[in-house]
């Protein structure tokens, strides 16, 4: 009897250490710390990500705590997480938490941002203000749903462009295609034939054009000296009329003397009497002047004049005398 009951007891003594070892494992595992004493701290946040107890709790890389329990409050509808961080890390005020992911591929853990030294530090079982940071996976996944909506967009414009390219390569299309551009390689044709045939009057039209070059040439100097005699006249032209000016003015002194009544002019134009008396005057010297036409003796003595006219003969060939002496002496 008493054999079988210390056979029992060891068996359960047995079981008891083994259960031990197994929970010193684990926790030696998952905090790297079984006797020393840890403080515990609260965080709240909006969403876990994915967190989950037996977590690590990190800062700049380096384990100094473990995630313990992660609750959600249906009332308040955050996510309350408990953690630990080894004592001999005291924490701040003003230090904050958030949930990030461990690398590319690794799970989400509490990464703790301390803040500068002071005196005044969180005690156990604070609530450390928690802040939040998208982490890779909704930053993908937000980027993702961006995408995505480019994408469909995209697919929509490139369905309508097949839609209209389908509509335009139809075979009626590239039928009347085909017949175009037959049509423009015909022309083509004829217009470099047209070109070959009209290459010498072309030629021709060329040398005209350089010909009328060349006589343009040799008429410009007439043609500047043409615009420096007009350039020339212009500038006379201010002398012109200054002297049209003075002219004007004389005939407007005239004027005022013929219109004056006191003037000679004036009385000469105005003056009736005067008038008929030049008109009498005329008439008489004009009936004279035929008088002496049909009767010359009965006003002129013809033997003097005769007689001076033989004088001045004499007087003539005495001159051209005297002249021809002259002559002859030099």
């Amino acid at each position: 009897m008493k054999n079988k009951i210390s056979r029992e007891f060891k068996i359960g003594l047995f079981s008891i250490l083994i259960i031990g070892g197994l929970y010193l494992s684990v926790n030696y595992i998952n905090s790297n710390s079984i006797f020393s004493s840890n403080k515990t701290f609260y965080a709240v946040f909006n969403s876990a990500d994915g967190l989950e107890a037996s977590a690590p709790v990190i800062t700049k890389g380096f384990r100094i705590g473990t995630v313990e329990k992660v609750e959600f409050n249906l009332q308040k509808q955050d996510i309350t997480v408990k953690f630990s961080v080894l004592k001999e890390y005291p924490i701040a005020q003003g230090s904050t938490v958030k949930i990030t992911t461990d690398g590319l591929m690794g799970g989400q853990i509490i990464e703790l941002s301390f803040a500068p030294h002071t005196n005044a530090h969180y005690k156990d079982n604070d609530t450390i203000p928690s802040v939040f940071e998208p982490s890779i996976m909704q930053m993908a996944s937000t980027e993702y749903s961006s995408i995505r909506k480019k994408l469909q967009y995209y697919d929509l414009k490139i369905d309508s462009l097949l839609t209209g390219l389908n509509g335009v390569v139809s075979p009626k299309n590239i039928s009347a295609l085909s017949k175009t551009f037959s049509n423009l390689e015909n022309t083509t044709t004829n217009l470099n034939s047209l070109l070959e045939r009209k290459t010498e009057n072309i030629a021709s039209i060329i040398e005209n054009i350089d010909k009328l070059s060349t006589e343009l040439a040799k008429v410009m100097p007439s043609f500047n000296h043409t615009m420096k005699n007009i350039a020339m006249a212009t500038d006379s032209l201010p002398d012109l009329l200054t002297n049209g000016k003075n002219s004007f003015k004389e005939l407007q002194i005239l004027l005022q003397q013929i219109n004056d009544a006191d003037g000679n002019i004036s009385k000469l134009i105005k003056d009736d009497k005067l008038y008929e008396n030049l008109t009498v005057s005329m008439k008489n010297l004009s009936l004279l002047i035929d008088d002496v036409k049909t009767n010359p003796k009965k006003y002129i003595n013809v033997t003097v004049f005769e007689k001076r006219t033989f004088e001045q003969k004499m007087k003539e060939k005495e001159a051209k005398a005297e002249y021809k002496a002259k002559q002859k002496n030099k």
